[in-house]
């Protein structure tokens, strides 16, 4: 097959960090390794921006993986590359989902993953399980949901080792390749509702002596294609376009990833889909987000966008409206029925308090009956963390 590899997009110098990039040392499978990353790049500085996330062998400073660099803002992108012409640039549909990297690691002699800032996906993100609702439901890690895209592939067990070969035989000695996917999984629900995972290779990149080459698109599709992945890894629609006059943000599910064939990248995201993904919020912990909304206002709308959650939500309204109701009954107990009762110290705070700002001051002018709305106002005034704090205590 013809090297049809552009010259090399990046050189590592693992003995040099760059400026403004952080490392995190980490071990998995009994070796380790080193992850580069950019926190908050300077857009304009182009250099640093290609350090999204690279994950280094150590101590052989190997470069094992490498994902896509970090997308900049459309003016930017606009401001860089102004005119479309040439082939340069190429657009295709932006993919909601987790990114996932697919690299082999000789150390171990098998396939491992990463994500941005872990090495073998064995987390999740999004909480499933909650006390008392889905006790029973599956955890799943980013692992596990990654080897569910892959069920169609028989011969695909924990381990990854026997993972068919995606590519070629390379004829480039001592070269890797690093695969990134989006990786999209019903339990990994951000805006778009899945019924299937699924998972879509939006890059390649090869890398030899830390020498890191794009692979460009058509030749990992032919890869696909004459390869045992076929019926298994998806590719982003492509689109054409001429001028970015003609681009209509609202055309996109979810926007339009538009990449130059040096690497450079933005996302023009579709303005229905930011309200919706700002709705659902990127908080890992939903009662989190539900006492949010509370304050906000925002549970119904939330709702209305997302009814998956209506179980869960109206779970957590009971506890809610519970909890405000024990609040009322302990004041109740202790300072009106003179009952000896032990309060959880975290609850005898709030009590203590309403009672001494709240109650004693009224006696001065008109006395305040104390009502459960009065603790409910107080309530409404905590934030989603303390209310966390307060709804979850156990002694």
């Amino acid at each position: 097959m013809e090297n049809k590899l552009e010259t090399p997009f990046l050189q590592i110098d693992s003995t040099h960090l760059p400026p403004g990039v952080v490392t995190k040392h980490v071990k998995a499978c009994e070796v380790e390794y080193n992850i580069w990353r950019t926190i908050d790049p300077d857009e304009t500085d182009a250099a640093i921006g290609k350090y999204s996330s690279v994950v280094l062998s150590h101590p052989e400073g190997q470069v094992l993986c490498y994902t896509p660099p970090k997308s900049v803002s459309s003016e930017t992108f606009m401001g860089r590359y102004p005119e479309i012409c040439g082939g340069d640039l190429f657009a295709n549909d932006a993919i909601e989902g987790t990114l996932i990297s697919l690299f082999w690691d000789e150390r171990l002699d098998k396939w491992e993953i990463a994500t941005k800032g872990a090495i073998g996906g064995n987390y999740w993100f999004y909480r499933t399980k909650y006390p008392g609702i889905h006790e029973n439901m599956a955890q799943s890690t980013f692992r596990d949901m990654f080897l569910d895209a892959l069920g169609s592939m028989e011969v695909v067990n924990d381990d990854m080792d026997d993972l068919p070969k995606l590519r070629p035989r390379s004829l480039v000695p001592n070269e890797r390749i690093c695969y990134n996917f989006v990786l999209q999984h019903p339990e990994n629900h951000i805006v778009f509702d899945i019924e299937m995972p699924a998972l879509y290779l939006v890059s390649v990149y090869s890398i030899c002596e830390n020498e890191i080459r794009i692979v460009p698109r058509e030749e990992y599709v032919e890869w696909v294609q004459t390869s045992l992945w076929k019926d298994v890894i998806h590719f982003p629609r492509e689109y054409a376009i001429t001028d970015w006059l003609s681009v209509d943000k609202h055309n996109y599910l979810m926007g339009l990833m538009v990449t130059h064939k040096n690497g450079d990248r933005t996302c023009i995201e579709n303005p229905q889909y930011l309200t919706r993904r700002e709705l659902r919020g990127n908080h890992p912990n939903l009662q989190y987000h539900f006492l949010d909304l509370i304050q906000k206002g925002m549970n119904h709308t939330f709702l209305v966008e997302f009814p998956r959650y209506a179980e869960l939500f109206y779970y957590f309204y009971i506890l809610y409206e519970n909890f405000i109701t024990g609040l009322h009954n302990l004041y109740v107990s202790y300072y009106v029925k003179k009952s000896n009762i032990l309060i959880p110290k975290p609850y005898f705070c709030i009590i203590h308090h309403l009672h001494h700002t709240v109650y004693v001051p009224s006696l001065a002018t008109t006395k305040v009956i104390m009502k459960r709305t009065e603790f409910e106002k107080y309530v409404q005034t905590l934030s989603p963390k303390q209310l966390m704090y307060l709804l979850n205590y156990r002694e």
